[in-house]
């Protein structure tokens, strides 16, 4: 045991440089709370003002002088001015007319959210098993599928994975059924279960050939099953029933409000990219109370440090707002510079695009590009997106530069586009693919199905009535 000295490196992140993250990963709305917030405590900040013409000197001795804007340093009352509350409940921001207001009531519709928790709610739960559930009902998504590995839900929670697989499997056994699956299969299974469908051939179909369905004819599946081919096609009839996608349609989405951070619009035959940063307070430091400090000899040393450090974050904000501006647009430039086929053609032009290439086009690292994209959405020619959904990695197996979101968008419009009569199985999906140059194995065309959650060509024949 001893006692020794070793020099070291060591990065420290301070207070400031935590919270210039943290402006650069807000979205433009919640970065409009954050300012306003920022003006009401801090009484150093000030809002900039359309700038109005200055009056002559005739008018402004026909006018009633206001004292308050004489008052000498030895009048300013500093303790008096720093116990001031500042109201942030109700912030000076235009009003809509009311009339305007009243006529855009919107009619209630019941999200799957809160159908999900009504129903929980009526479960003999306790207080921790309550909280479990309903993070899990947070994380179902709008089909009625479990989005998140339970796994990783119950590291978040710091619970036991066996609590949070009991909570799961109480949820799925809500309405409507099938939700909280965590794939197409146990989806199907929680629908046998919950219908009391007997069946075992039905259930072994689900569990042990569901891959093969677009590829099997009954009378083989009933070669490798040992039945009838019979018993299998009447087992697929049961299992044409059930539906892929449980709770899709059936309820509102969550009010969201969706406010375009950045917006790339088309000027001859260019792109402009500009920040939709309008309604954000313009910032600057009152510099009123700063000469006043500067002059002041009879304030105290304590409410001078106090003015002094709210200057100081003031005079720091200001810039740091200015650097994620900068940043966010850079960024934002890169990006759709690169996705410019996008911009003409729509999401089946999506070209692969992985966030360390901008990082290094943009001279930033590359978690300040994560940062850039988180939670934002650009407004362009083919509607509202996400700006994180621009990137995505080259689909492997294929010579064409076709990213992932593209190719998902192209299977999924085949599908849409199909003879309900005569629906296309893989196989068929994949030389539709080719005609496009895009050469992918049926297996590779299968997992995508599967991720779209779209089920396989047998299941979504539609007989005309």
């Amino acid at each position: 045991m001893k006692i020794s000295l070793e020099p070291a490196m060591l990065l420290k992140l301070t207070p400031q440089f935590i919270q210039a993250l943290k402006l650069l990963q807000y979205s433009t709305l919640r970065l409009e709370q954050v300012l306003r917030q920022e003006l009401a405590i801090n009484p150093l900040l000030e809002e900039e003002e359309e700038e109005e013409e200055e009056p002559s000197q005739e008018e402004v001795n026909e006018d009633e002088p206001e004292e308050e804007l004489e008052l000498s340093e030895d009048e300013v009352d500093w303790e008096k001015f720093l116990e001031e509350g500042f109201d942030f409940s109700q912030p000076q921001e235009p009003r809509a007319p009311e009339e305007e207001v009243q006529a855009k009531i919107p009619v209630y519709r019941e999200t799957l959210y809160d159908h999900l928790l009504g129903q929980l709610r009526l479960k003999d739960l306790s207080q921790e098993e309550f909280e479990i559930g309903e993070f899990i009902i947070g994380n179902i998504d709008d089909d009625g599928y479990l989005s998140y590995p339970l796994e990783g839900i119950a590291g978040i929670l710091n619970k036991p994975l066996e609590k949070c697989q009991k909570l799961l499997s109480i949820i799925q056994t809500f309405d409507p059924v099938g939700v909280g699956a965590r794939d197409l299969r146990e989806c199907l299974l929680i629908q046998v279960r919950e219908q009391g469908i007997e069946d075992e051939l039905v259930k072994t179909i689900i569990e042990d050939y569901l891959h093969l369905l677009d590829r099997k004819t009954p009378i083989q599946l009933a070669k490798r099953l040992r039945v009838t081919p019979e018993e299998v096609q009447n087992a697929l009839e049961k299992i044409s029933r059930l539906s892929p996608k449980p709770a899709s349609g059936e309820f509102a989405s969550p009010a969201a409000t969706i406010y375009p951070d950045i917006i790339a619009k088309k000027v001859g035959d260019d792109y402009e990219v500009i920040l939709n940063d309008g309604n954000l307070p313009k910032l600057r430091v009152n510099r009123k109370y700063k000469e006043l400090l500067q002059k002041s000899n009879q304030t105290s040393e304590e409410t001078k440090k106090y003015v002094q450090d709210k200057l100081n974050a003031a005079k720091w904000l200001v810039n740091a707002l200015q650097q994620r501006r900068s940043t966010m647009l850079n960024v934002a430039k890169s990006i759709l510079r690169r996705q410019r086929d996008f911009l003409e053609e729509g999401v089946s032009a999506l070209k692969p695009l992985i966030m360390s290439e901008v990082a290094q086009e943009v001279g930033v690292h590359l978690s300040t590009v994560s940062r850039v994209v988180n939670d934002k959405w650009v407004q362009t020619p083919q509607g509202m997106f996400e700006l994180r959904s621009f990137f995505g990695r080259k689909v492997e197996g294929t010579k064409e530069e076709v990213s992932t979101q593209s190719l998902l968008e192209l299977i999924k419009k085949i599908v849409e586009e199909e003879d309900p009569s005569h629906p296309l199985n893989d196989n068929a999906i994949a030389a539709e693919l080719k005609k496009k140059g895009i050469d992918l194995a049926r297996r590779t065309v299968a997992k995508y199905r599967e991720q779209l959650k779209i089920l396989p060509a047998r299941f979504r024949m539609k007989v005309g009535e």
